[in-house]
């Protein structure tokens, strides 16, 4: 859609100027910190649930003076695939808020009654985003046929799975930014509000669209327009242009069980600097919507900024309490989510939503490694697409080069058909309330094992507790192996590699339950995990 502007005022020339600076900051430079102030340009809940009639509720804050365009991304917790995101135009000082549940059918669906707009809900008071299983199932239209596009299996017995989706972690990012300066006749201005109500969200939601050629997952080239942005009108220009607050979003976030009567707030982890410099806006129809990620840290359809994530999130240990005491009512989950693990075990070069497919690890944004038919793995052509550690045929490369960022994380998904990369040895020690009560290894003890997704939910109590959040795929640890087999106490939980520890990026809380039967009696709250930096 093309629209006429206004004549640029100093304020205009001064914001173009600023954004011209960032943009010439070389990669690297603004510094990346996990925020100890809460507020941040890349924000990761690492818990959603619409298992056991939970909702889970979102408030997403831009505590600026600009217009913000950002990405919402829910991501399944097996393998951190991409089940339902949208995009929000934050006006300065706005606010939105919404809740994820669960429709008749079982699938997860977001719910707003919020002005703010949004796309591509179109009608926010009515209209509802449904979670779809497209990114880890095989579409029916196009079969099986080995190296296909649009081949999505990572885990054949989650196949069409709608469970899978119920639980997972969320990802809310800054993908532009514009100084609000009084223009007229463009996005932001659009998506500002007047009496309460947007100007224009039907404006903003068409400024998403693409004004590329098409694509669909049978081409074989790269992704269309600028970085492979899809070049929308709402880029650039007039628009969002690059990231100039470190750290402009306040995201809250929480959970909702009416039926039991319990409710938490679950601590977001926010990260300050990320994406500064750049402009991450992308169009609204796939496959543009599968960026940003939290990989966009130095650019669109790219790993390479991970180095930089993985510094600022790194931890070689937690710690935390529990309880369990069926006498009492009292049950405990821990929640430990790896963020980034998608990006190192999810290697499917020819499946345009896995977290490292061909056009996300290329020399160009959106585009696809050099040599026929883009990947080589371990020296042989793969046909199926799926193999781990991935290389480019290079004839210039002194050695092969591995295109999936190595996070260290030893195992990947499509090295098994089992749905699980596991992360080992885990080490668990227990203390009851007064000393050390038992150090076990996993793998040297089947009641504690290691850990295989990317959001995993570790139930702590005798016998292998149910989990107190309903959790799908839930990984039970028996209390009743420690030495008098306590009720309560605190754990610590490192990754042991001789006689260091292996760091990884990790999110998460324990989530503590007192259930009494009575809905007017119970209570329950989420206590964050104490990390333990490099």
């Amino acid at each position: 859609m093309s629209r006429n502007k206004t004549i640029i005022g100093t304020a205009r020339v001064l914001a173009a100027v600023a954004m011209g600076l960032f943009v010439a900051l070389p990669s690297g430079a603004q510094t990346l910190s996990a925020s100890l102030d809460g507020k941040g340009s890349a924000v990761v809940v690492p818990y959603y649930t619409v298992n056991d009639d939970w909702r889970t509720l979102l408030n997403i804050t831009n505590t600026t003076a600009n217009s913000l365009a950002v990405k919402v991304r829910f991501l399944e917790a097996r393998n951190g695939r991409d089940i339902l995101n949208f995009t929000i135009a934050l006006a300065p000082g706005d606010a939105w808020a919404g809740w994820l549940s669960r429709n008749e059918e079982g699938r997860p669906v977001m719910k707003t009654s919020d002005r703010s707009c949004t796309t591509p809900f179109s009608d926010r008071g009515s209209a509802v985003l449904v979670g779809d299983e497209f990114a880890y199932s095989k579409p029916e239209v196009f079969g099986v046929l080995p190296g296909f596009m649009s081949r999505h299996t990572d885990y054949s017995e989650t196949n069409g799975s709608i469970a899978r989706m119920s639980e997972g972690h969320v990802e809310i990012l800054v993908m532009g930014e514009a100084v609000h300066d009084g223009r007229v006749l463009d996005v932001p201005w659009d998506a500002e509000h007047e009496n309460g109500e947007p100007r224009d969200c039907l404006a903003v939601s068409r400024a998403f669209s693409n004004t590329t050629d098409s694509w669909n997952t049978g081409q074989q080239g790269p992704i269309p327009g600028t970085e492979g942005s899809g070049d929308p009108e709402a880029r650039g220009g007039a628009n969002y242009g690059p990231i100039m607050s470190a750290a402009p979003l306040k995201v809250n976030a929480g959970l909702v069980n009416q039926a039991t009567g319990t409710a938490i707030a679950i601590q977001a982890l926010h990260l300050a600097g990320w994406g500064v410099g750049r402009n991450l806006v992308v169009a609204r129809p796939f496959p543009w919507n599968l960026e940003p990620t939290l990989a966009s840290h130095e650019g669109l359809w790219s790993t390479s900024g991970l180095a930089a994530v993985t510094e600022a999130l790194a931890t070689v240990a937690v710690e935390n309490e529990w309880a369990s005491n069926p006498a009492t009512g009292a049950s405990t989950d821990w929640v430990l989510t790896f963020p980034t693990k998608r990006f190192d075990v999810d290697e499917s070069a020819l499946n345009s939503r896995a977290a490292c497919s061909r056009w996300r690890n290329s020399r160009t944004s959106g585009g696809v490694p050099v040599g026929e038919g883009g990947a080589v793995f371990d020296g042989h052509h793969n046909g199926d697409g799926h193999a781990p550690r991935m290389v480019v045929d290079d004839a210039d490369a002194v050695e092969p080069e591995r295109l999936c960022p190595n996070l260290g994380f030893a195992d990947v998904f499509q090295n098994a058909n089992d749905g699980r990369a596991d992360i080992a040895p885990v080490r668990y020690r227990f203390f009851d309330r007064a000393t050390q009560s038992a150090e076990r290894i996993a793998a040297d003890d089947e009641t504690l094992g290691p850990l295989p997704y990317v959001v995993n939910v570790l139930p702590i109590g005798s016998g292998g507790s149910a989990s107190a959040l309903g959790s799908l795929i839930a990984l039970p640890l028996d209390s009743d192996v420690l030495a008098n087999a306590p009720a309560n106490g605190w754990l610590r939980l490192d990754f042991p590699a001789g006689e260091a520890t292996t760091p990884y990026p990790m999110a998460g809380f324990a989530f503590k339950l007192r259930d009494f039967g009575n809905p007017a009696l119970n209570f329950s709250q989420a206590v964050p995990h104490s990390p333990e930096r490099p």
